[in-house]
């Protein structure tokens, strides 16, 4: 492909919403190893409204920057030394890249490769991505199904199969469960065999997680619930917790746990400290566990349990790009269920 322009929301500096303005933009070159991506499709993730927020540090603000690691495309091109795919694949792709080479790497610890990053460029039309990130999409299924799989679908799975190792009979609760991850959770946890309860703040989505297989909503009003908790499970508490929230429900989502449960942190971006009780825990022989981004094997085997229909993709709503502010004040006000996704 020529050299040449293309539409990209373009990150210059932290702001509102309204920061995010779509400009011309130089396509990217794929460099070594890389692919050359048409985007089609790219979830909006919490984490890029972090980057953005003019209140929050992260050491992903580089600007200027094409934010967007949930992708999904056809590749157009390939660089040098970039063999595994072919020009026309349908393609989407790992949250971060990796060097393949490091000691992490060839121990298939990939997501924690010190030579790696958080894949970017899907608020524009084209996106260069290390071949290694790039998984190839089953027949038929849609861009915007694929690309929430790298990110919202495989850390939900990482958490639950991985992390907290769930298995039939249990109980789980999950915190957040209306978020991208956390709707995963919900449908992921069940799908082990677990009995599933979902903490949100909002009346408004009962139905909407009970659809998604939630055996009981807890509605917390943002105050302690707990007690609803241990009275749900008949006062033993929970035997796992999956929380995709972190500070601000950590307290009761702590309190809910039962004899020897375990606790998975998966969100948390806003860097405050956590009130765990030592003594609580050794009392009760819990655990405290994170977990963080998929692997590719496990983003693999998220696009085969869409594809097999096990679980759903849930998508709140797909935008066009020129509405990229509209996605992230929706991000901010929390009022949908599911992903929000960028179309192409």
């Amino acid at each position: 492909m020529k050299n040449g322009t293309m539409k990209a929301a373009v990150l210059r500096q932290k702001g509102g919403p309204e920061i995010l303005r779509v400009e011309e933009w130089p396509i990217p070159r794929p460099g070594f190893g890389q692919a050359l991506v048409r985007v089609r499709a790219c979830g909006v993730c919490n984490h890029e409204v972090v980057v953005r927020s003019p209140d929050l540090t992260h050491k992903s603000y580089h600007p200027p920057q094409v934010l967007g690691h949930e992708i999904a495309g056809e590749v157009v091109e390939l660089g040098e030394r970039a063999h595994e795919l072919k020009v026309g694949d349908r393609v989407t792709c790992t949250n971060k890249y990796s060097c393949r080479v490091c000691e992490r790497c060839r121990r298939d610890d990939e997501i924690h490769c010190p030579n790696g990053d958080m894949n970017e460029g899907g608020y524009g039309e084209f996106a260069a991505i290390n071949e290694e990130s790039l998984v190839k999409i089953p027949e038929g299924m849609p861009f915007e199904h694929a690309a929430i799989c790298g990110c919202a679908v495989g850390i939900a799975l990482r958490g639950v199969r991985w992390a907290a190792r769930v298995t039939i009979g249990e109980t789980v609760l999950v915190t957040g469960p209306s978020g991208g991850i956390g709707a995963h959770a919900v449908q992921l946890a069940r799908l082990a065999g677990a009995r599933v309860i979902a903490a949100t703040t909002s009346e408004e989505k009962v139905e909407a997680l009970r659809q998604l297989g939630a055996d009981e909503v807890v509605v917390t009003g943002g105050k302690p619930y707990h007690k609803q908790v241990m009275a749900l499970t008949g006062g033993q508490g929970v035997d796992v917790v999956i929380d995709t929230v972190g500070s601000a429900v950590f307290e009761s989502a702590f309190r809910s746990m039962g004899y020897h449960a375990r606790y998975v942190l998966i969100g948390e971006f806003y860097g405050d400290t956590l009130p765990v009780s030592a003594a609580w825990m050794f009392r009760k022989e819990t655990t405290l566990q994170g977990s963080g981004a998929a692997h590719r094997s496990e983003l693999e085997d998220c696009l085969r349990l869409l594809h097999a229909g096990k679980i759903k993709p849930v998508i709140a709503k797909t935008y066009p790009l020129a509405q990229i502010a509209d996605v992230h004040r929706e991000m901010e006000r929390k009022k949908h269920v599911g992903r929000l996704v960028i179309t192409y």
